[in-house]
């Protein structure tokens, strides 16, 4: 509804839309201390226009991120596919029912999560949809206004590993999104220097007070009775930080592959 304002009853102006009057008679001293008061109109704002202001100012914060997130570009990993990840659009299974409820939940309750620093990790075989499930949060978090980045490590390690630049900026710049998601956890070369550097990364988001999200093919039980203390410490603070969401079922490749095989099957036999 357009706002508008118009005169009511008691001779002031009205918003349109809250009904809330937008002018307020109060007394005012005349100037050169004649001790006289007088009555004045003055202006003040209404719920509707404090709300709207409220929204613009959001709006220009996020804008405001989201250029300063711009020299992350080349960190991005959303795809063409996953720029389309949404709930409205997500194919709803018994095998990942849990894991779609829990990211719903936790956009509806992001301001709470971000309070308390609470991220996720997504866990299970490939292919069953964790990328799409956290790139789905990722889409609808940033409609709402929230910055996120969602990268890999491998990529992260190429960029840390660019000697042109300050080691120390590049880990403080991963903690300017609200939101940081790392993909395919697990995935990245296991040399010290990788590994080292992985702990830097989360340790840096871990104590800046900002979640971040994991997607891992790694079996959470593998995890919890990991043996090298050099991913024992990296599984410590990713527990300390998000809580464990298993994403079960067949790959979502194998069921194409079966559904076009029946199809031809079909085909043939017609």
């Amino acid at each position: 509804m357009e706002r508008k304002e118009y005169v009511g009853k008691d001779g002031l102006l009205h918003c349109s839309v809250c009904g809330k009057a937008v002018e307020r008679i109060i007394e005012m001293p005349e100037l050169f201390s004649s001790g006289k008061r007088k009555k004045r109109k003055v202006r003040f704002l209404c719920s509707c226009e404090i709300a709207e202001q409220k929204k613009m100012e959001k709006y220009q914060k996020f804008e405001e991120e989201q250029r300063r997130l711009g020299c992350l570009d080349g960190l991005n990993i959303i795809d063409k596919n996953l720029r389309k990840a949404r709930f409205d659009n997500y194919e709803v299974t018994e095998d990942n029912r849990k894991g779609y409820v829990f990211a719903k939940k936790y956009v509806e309750n992001f301001n709470v999560m971000l309070k308390k620093n609470q991220g996720i990790m997504f866990y299970g075989n490939p292919g069953t949809g964790k990328s799409y499930t956290a790139a789905a949060i990722a889409s609808e978090l940033q409609k709402n206004l929230h910055t996120v980045l969602m990268t890999s490590f491998v990529k992260v390690l190429q960029e840390l590993g660019n000697f042109d630049k300050k080691y120390d900026e590049q880990i403080e710049k991963l903690n300017w999104p609200k939101l940081l998601i790392l993909d395919d956890f697990g995935s990245e070369r296991t040399t010290d220097f990788a590994v080292e550097k992985l702990y830097n990364v989360i340790d840096g988001r871990y104590r800046s007070g900002k979640p971040l999200i994991i997607t891992t093919n790694v079996e959470f039980g593998e995890m919890k009775t990991c043996k090298d203390m050099r991913y024992r410490r990296i599984y410590d603070r990713i527990f300390e930080m998000c809580f464990p969401v298993k994403i079960d079922g067949l790959s979502w490749r194998k069921k194409e592959a079966v559904a076009r095989s029946d199809y031809i099957n079909k085909m043939m036999e017609g």
